[in-house]
């Protein structure tokens, strides 16, 4: 599998400022595991929760990621086949200092939904990070009104309505807790 040039400028952007050096890394949706590819030689150890069925997901992603793990024996990669409440349930505990969600709302949230169904989904993901510094990195493409959700999450939250390079966020964000 290769990581398209245009995949490569993302996650430079979106983890060009982040130290992924030994941490665990979190992958919610992260179906052929590129991030896992592109970043295992930093990272700790790298967990792709993905129900790997349908929202552009072929079915056969799931045995070439796995296939490609072996190959490689890249030992620090692990894939669940399972949504993220089953993941959460057999692994109540396991706290990870990055979470990621890229480009996954819009499959999990189709269509307009109530603000409280997004908001107590980003809660079960905020279990998942380690406190005090777990990160949090949502990069989503489609128009759900993220910044809602930021808001009701946040009262003090940056404000996303405007476009902005996900590194001008990161260090306002960075700014603001520091």
């Amino acid at each position: 599998m290769k990581i398209r040039e245009s995949d490569k400028w993302a996650y430079y952007q979106l983890f060009n400022d982040i130290d992924l050096e030994g941490k665990k890394f979190l992958d919610i949706g992260g179906g052929k595991a590129t991030v896992g590819f592109y970043y295992s030689s930093k990272l700790d150890k790298y967990v792709c929760v993905d129900s790997y069925e349908g929202h552009g997901n072929p079915k056969e992603n799931l045995n070439i990621v796995l296939k490609m793990i072996r190959d490689r024996d890249t030992k620090n990669m692990e894939i669940k086949k399972m949504d993220l409440k089953e993941f959460h349930k057999e692994n109540p505990k396991n706290k990870f200092d990055i979470v990621l969600i890229s480009n996954v709302l819009h499959h999990i949230f189709p269509s307009p939904v109530l603000l409280n169904n997004v908001v107590e989904y980003l809660n079960l993901v905020a279990k998942f990070l380690k406190t005090p510094g777990g990160l949090l990195l949502i990069r989503e493409v489609m128009p759900i009104n993220i910044s809602q959700v930021i808001h009701s999450l946040n009262k003090d939250s940056v404000n996303f309505s405007t476009k902005q390079f996900p590194g001008f966020w990161l260090r306002a964000i960075k700014q603001k807790h520091s």
